[in-house]
């Protein structure tokens, strides 16, 4: 499956996003990391002949593994973002 990913501030930048989904993923391990340190993963609830029932789970990436490293994309952000004026 794949996912576009559009947010308000970049409507025209679409991110897309791959997803191998299946009966066994667990959708807090199976993400993919968006911008401004969120998460999406999507499930698999039911399939059949005529197509599959699948939920798009949106989170917070603080709710996500510890174990993972954070990305150099997130770092820069979050660095951007301080330096701005208030």
């Amino acid at each position: 499956m794949e996912l576009g990913v559009r947010t308000p501030r970049e409507s025209s930048n679409v991110q897309r996003r791959i997803f191998n989904v299946g009966f066994y993923d667990f959708p807090m391990i199976d993400n993919t990391r968006l911008s401004s340190d969120q998460r999406a993963a999507v499930v698999l609830n039911q399939t059949n002949e005529g197509g599959a029932d699948l939920t798009l789970v949106y989170f917070p990436g603080s709710y996500a593994s510890l174990k993972e490293k954070v990305s150099y994309d997130e770092v820069v952000e979050k660095l951007r973002l301080l330096g701005q004026p208030r």
